[in-house]
């Protein structure tokens, strides 16, 4: 599945003495191409993802990623912008491919994979709240099942933000999310429309009367109308929350 000959690298420049031995499972995304840059790839959104399993799993897992890329230095650019220190491999001969013989009508190839690498989940937990979901039945049995018992009510003071005009290089805004309920919220997992879109919010369970704050913040290279979208998934009832947020970037 891995070929042993693969070289690793933090942020396609320094080389990595990088073993999956010790792991117990292995998330492995091969990339083809970088194509649409950073909407495709949400380096940003892999980040919190690879935090939140990383502070949450039993279990010790490595994250791999193959790029064999048609534009190198555009994907170094993005590795370098989002400080993605996650393991990366330049694959310039497609050696992972060639081994594996992904199909071809597909650019981007995600798995989980077991101690022995045999895959255990296809799919792309930071594009899909499915996948993810099932993601979580493997690393995080016990908060998965746990979650789904514990919904808890909440007040949402507002769903939409329009910010009218703009400048485009200050889009910005902030969503409150108040546990109304007696169990903790739990933030399980955002996706957003857009790669242009970054969101933070609170990685621990909000108590009860407490609020969560998401801030969003738009990044886009072009002025225009814009529509953002951000799901937030998560032990809240009504799950997913769908929040939107327009304006005319000037």
């Amino acid at each position: 599945m891995i070929p042993n000959d693969l070289v690793y690298t933090r942020y396609g420049t320094d080389t990595l003495d990088f073993s999956t031995d010790l792991s117990d499972y292995t998330i492995l995304m091969y990339v083809d191409t970088v194509g649409c840059t950073s909407c495709q790839l949400q380096l940003e959104r892999w980040q919190d993802w690879i935090k939140y399993l990383k502070n949450s799993s039993p279990y010790n897992i490595s994250f791999l990623f193959d790029f064999h890329p048609k534009d190198e230095e555009e994907l170094l650019d993005l590795l370098q912008y989002y400080q993605f220190d996650v393991p990366v491999c330049i694959d310039r001969e497609d050696c992972l491919n060639q081994t594996n013989k992904f199909p071809k009508e597909s650019k981007y190839h995600t798995m989980l994979l077991d101690k022995e690498h045999r895959v255990v989940l296809i799919g792309n937990p930071v594009n899909n709240e499915q996948i993810a979901d099932l993601y979580r039945k493997v690393l995080l049995p016990s908060d998965s099942n746990h979650y789904k018992k514990t919904q808890t009510p909440i007040f949402i003071p507002y769903k939409e933000i329009n910010l009218r005009r703009v400048q485009k290089d200050n889009i910005k805004a902030q969503f409150v999310i108040k546990n109304g309920g007696a169990e903790l919220l739990v933030i399980q997992h955002l996706e957003t429309s857009c790669g242009c879109t970054s969101v933070n919010y609170p990685k621990r369970p909000i108590s009860s009367g407490d609020s969560a704050i998401i801030n969003v913040h738009v990044k886009k290279q072009n002025v225009g109308f814009f529509h953002e979208v951000i799901r937030v998934y998560g032990n809240m009832q009504g799950s997913p929350i769908t929040f939107t947020l327009t304006g005319k970037a000037i």
